[in-house]
């Protein structure tokens, strides 16, 4: 494996000469996910419930079938350029290619990920009720672990989308299990690679939020190095298992 450093070195590499490109997706993608959320805006500002409750389905429905699938499909394509992958498409087409041939995948990943969060805050939330209803200290308790909790989940499913790529027709529930045996002993590694760019965060926050459409793509191609090396490392092991097995 290597240093945060070489990862970061590797997907400025592969950036290089498209910066720009994956700076306008990242920007397209953003204006998607902005757009889903209009209706429940309006309901706020108009303070209409019915329309915040109807704004409300319809962002989360467009998460779903949407925003999350082409999220997944932008860092298939990132995985692509860090592979020096060149083909005649466009990015945008090759993109839109990502999306419409694992769409139903994604969707299902997505949706197993969403239901796994809703079950990991029910436990949380439920093992701090009782203490709640005695005293508030519970509110302040329950609020950091939903937030470790959700880091984690993101941790140990965070090569989904890569795996989806490189296995066709594999199930999303096996997508996201592999997910998990392939991060088993890298989650340190994949959270410290991630909290590394804490510093350009920041620092986006300064550019209006407008550097991190530089930003989303510089992270992604780091933890497709990432998952390259993961994966090799997986391979050799369920290399030697199944020589073992067959000795």
């Amino acid at each position: 494996m290597k240093k945060n450093s070489e990862y970061r070195a590797a997907a400025r590499e592969t950036l290089d000469g498209r910066w720009g490109e994956m700076a306008l997706i990242a920007l397209i993608l953003y204006l998607i996910g902005v757009a889903c959320q209009i209706p429940n805006s309006l309901g706020s500002i108009l303070n209409i419930t019915a329309l915040r409750f109807v704004g409300g389905s319809i962002n989360l429905i467009a998460i779903l079938f949407l925003t999350m699938p082409l999220s997944y499909a932008f860092s298939v394509l990132l995985l692509s350029c860090a592979r020096r992958k060149e083909t005649t498409e466009t990015y945008m087409s090759e993109l839109w290619g990502n999306f419409t041939g694992n769409w139903d995948t994604f969707v299902l990943a997505g949706l197993l990920l969403i239901l796994i969060c809703i079950a990991v805050f029910a436990v949380i939330a439920l093992s701090f009720l009782l203490y709640f209803l005695i005293g508030m200290t519970a509110f302040f308790i329950t609020i950091p672990l939903i937030m470790v909790g959700m880091i984690i989940l993101s941790l140990i499913y965070g090569l989904v989308p890569f795996i989806i790529q490189d296995n066709p027709g594999i199930s999303a529930r096996d997508a996201l299990e592999m997910s998990r045996m392939m991060m088993d002993g890298h989650m340190l590694r994949f959270f410290l690679l991630n909290f590394s760019f804490i510093g350009w965060w920041f620092l986006g926050l300064f550019t209006l939020c407008i550097g991190y459409l530089w930003l989303t793509p510089y992270v992604t191609t780091a933890q497709a190095h990432f998952y390259e090396d993961v994966k090799a490392e997986y391979e050799a092991e369920q290399a030697q298992e199944a020589q073992k097995a067959q000795a």
